[in-house]
């Protein structure tokens, strides 16, 4: 099913809806140029063919901007191996300046629609890595990944970070998992085995069997629904650090009870919080960064990083 994109204009480019119900990994190579150009939808126009550069100042993302090779298990159609994009991003410093977030994007799409989201949190100083997922974006893969391989790419996401946050000197234990939506089942699940500084959920949910059974209808592919349903609600008495649930109260994808049901299951004496943003719908420029404000959004992010134990106002106003 194909959800209508409702439309914002904001000076940023800004776009809404980035996280639809379909599966829709948006793979560089099915990329024309009538998608970049001849859309009536903004959110279609948003594209990245595979021989184009992501634009990460045109979206305030000022930092040094190294690109890392991800390099995946092979694809068990063909047997090839499979090398996704990942970014590594400076911080501008500051207090949270050896700190790193590690951000798993959502749905709908790849890097490219969320750099918006990632303007957003970036004045908070932090350092930011993302990468993309088997068959989204530029991974010189098409197929969809099973949930194995879904938590294999994860695990093989943070490994590079590993790797690139020692060649820089900078600590591991400050690693915050930041994750969207469908993001939120790979930085839990990276957070269960390797605990960081914190964990930041935005707009998530228990587990895409419960969420396929409260939705009107889902087009994620069989495959993420057949093999337990990345199950969330599960996992969350396993996570050590600080949690942070980021939710919108106009969300009628997500409901803001799928954050109230996460956090119900921390475990005793981890510290948590959850942000009720009045207005917030799912999406980037009508979800909670948009109608928080970009300065007020970044400055709650770092000012609960440096002290988990003080929650965040909610907004109740939009």
């Amino acid at each position: 099913m194909r959800l209508t994109a409702l439309l914002l204009l904001p000076l940023s480019a800004c776009l809404v809806n980035l996280d639809f119900v379909q599966y829709n990994p948006r793979h560089c190579s099915a990329i024309t140029a009538a998608d970049c150009e001849d859309k009536e939808e903004e959110i279609d126009k948003i594209c990245a063919k595979c021989e184009d550069d992501y634009n990460f100042t045109e979206v305030g993302l000022t930092g040094e901007v190294t690109r890392l090779e991800l390099q995946l298990d092979p694809d068990p159609a063909t047997g090839d191996a499979v090398v996704n994009d990942a970014y590594f991003v400076a911080g501008t410093g500051g207090e949270l300046a050896n700190v790193t977030i590690m951000f798993s994007h959502g749905n709908y799409g790849g890097i490219e629609h969320y750099l918006h989201l990632l303007e957003d949190v970036y004045p908070s100083g932090a350092n930011l890595f993302i990468w993309e997922y088997r068959g989204y974006g530029k991974s010189s893969t098409q197929s969809t990944p099973d949930e194995r391989l879904f938590m294999a790419d994860s695990m093989a996401a943070y490994d590079l970070l590993v790797s690139e946050l020692n060649s820089r000197g900078l600590p591991v234990d400050q690693v915050v998992h930041f994750g969207m939506s469908l993001g939120g089942i790979a930085s839990i699940e990276v957070a269960r085995q390797h605990p960081g500084k914190a964990v930041i959920l935005q707009s998530s949910f228990p587990g895409l069997r419960l969420f396929a059974e409260d939705s009107t209808g889902t087009g994620l592919p069989v495959s993420f629904l057949a093999s337990g349903g990345y199950d969330n609600f599960a996992k969350m008495p396993e996570l050590t650090s600080p949690v942070l649930f980021i939710h919108g109260e106009a969300d009628t994808f997500i409901r803001v009870d799928h954050s109230e049901r996460l956090q119900s299951q921390l475990g005793e004496g981890v510290d948590s919080c959850l942000w009720r943003i009045a207005g917030a719908n799912h999406g980037i420029s009508d979800g909670p960064s948009a109608i928080a404000g970009k300065d007020v959004f970044a400055q709650t992010i770092k000012d609960w990083l440096i002290n988990p134990k003080a929650c965040p106002e909610n907004i109740t106003e939009p």
